[in-house]
């Protein structure tokens, strides 16, 4: 079986990772873990744009999105577990996580949920919604248990500091646009 974890810096990905390695077996199974990188258009106009800080400000984003993927490849490779790790560019989450499923012929998307009001979630959106209506495989959401970050907390005590291994999964992430 393929699963792909939708990873963030969120306790709600946290939670979707712990889970999703209780649920493979590392023996047959593979794990695509997977951040989206939104571009926006700056405005224009009204407004003037620092297009070096912003590209500034894109590149932090970046070494922080993969630093999240390293953290998630080194436990990963600690419990001899087959994995990726995508950077993915583009523009909206749930499209590419859709994207990626459909692509990659993944069996299970697992992702975390927020648990937003059905006020801001008419207002925002939802991405676990809309995977759930649009990828082509199963879709597990899994519910955040409680704000007291412990999904932060049993990620980090799960692993010891590599140095060796971080490096060695840095040199794994893959880049992809959708």
């Amino acid at each position: 079986m393929k699963y792909l974890v939708a990873i963030d810096f969120s306790n709600n990905s946290d939670d979707a990772f712990n889970d999703a390695l209780r649920m493979i077996n590392p023996e047959r199974d593979e794990l695509l873990l997977m951040s989206i990188v939104q571009h926006s258009t700056p405005w224009v106009g009204v407004f003037e744009c620092n297009m070096d800080l912003i590209d500034k400000a894109k590149r932090v984003e970046h070494k922080g999105v993969k630093k999240n993927l390293v953290r998630c490849g080194v436990v990963c490779s600690q419990k001899a577990i087959k994995h990726r790790l995508i950077m993915a560019h583009g523009g909206h989450v749930g499209d590419a996580l859709c994207s990626a499923c459909s692509n990659e012929g993944v069996d299970y998307l697992v992702i975390g949920r927020r648990g937003l009001s059905s006020t801001k979630r008419l207002i925002m959106g939802s991405t676990s919604s809309y995977c759930v209506d649009h990828a082509s495989c199963n879709v597990i959401v899994v519910k955040h248990a409680n704000d007291d970050e412990q999904g932060h907390r049993n990620l980090k005590s799960s692993f010891a500091e590599d140095p060796s291994t971080e490096e060695e999964e840095f040199s794994k992430i893959e880049e992809m646009k959708f």
